[in-house]
């Protein structure tokens, strides 16, 4: 099968699967990459506080506040990209967020090239937890969005690792 056939054969999957409302879309998102519900209210930029108070709260009474609504709706933007890098195979986006950091590509190098030489990475974060920067990252858009987005994903699979243990 082309990739091209393989790619909408997963697109059609993905509709079909894919519920209407948004509280239920992301409930989706969770299942569909391993995310838990905490996860998931720290995407959308709730502190880790506020996300450990409303995990069991019923999603759509959260998504009725305007700030949260906007921001689930930005963080299921970025994932629908993301989705769309991986040829809309979830299961294959949802092993790779779930690898171990640098385990594909080897350590991420410290400075990176370019054609007129060497250019050392910036290290200037911009203040607020890592939920602000996501959200800022996602509204900007571009590739950076996606990089933000599966960066923090993937540490966050780390995070939950490290408290089971």
């Amino acid at each position: 099968m082309s990739i091209y056939n393989e790619t909408d054969e997963l697109a059609k999957k993905f509709d079909a699967a894919y519920p209407e409302e948004l509280s239920a879309r992301l409930e989706w998102w969770c299942k569909a990459l391993g995310m838990d519900r905490t996860r998931l209210l720290r995407m959308i930029g709730m502190s880790a506080q506020q996300a450990r108070q409303r995990k069991s709260k019923d999603l759509k009474e959260i998504l009725k506040s305007p700030e949260w609504k906007e921001n689930a709706q930005l963080v299921e933007g970025g994932l629908h990209r993301l989705l769309s890098l991986f040829q809309y195979d979830w299961h294959a986006l949802a092993q790779r967020i779930h690898e171990p950091v640098g385990k594909s590509e080897g350590e991420e190098p410290s400075r990176v090239r370019r054609r007129k030489g060497e250019v050392p990475r910036l290290r200037y974060t911009p203040p607020g937890n890592g939920s602000d920067l996501l959200i800022n990252r996602m509204a900007e858009g571009g590739s950076p969005s996606l990089s933000a987005l599966l960066t923090y994903l993937a540490g966050s699979q780390a995070v939950a690792g490290r408290g089971e243990s």
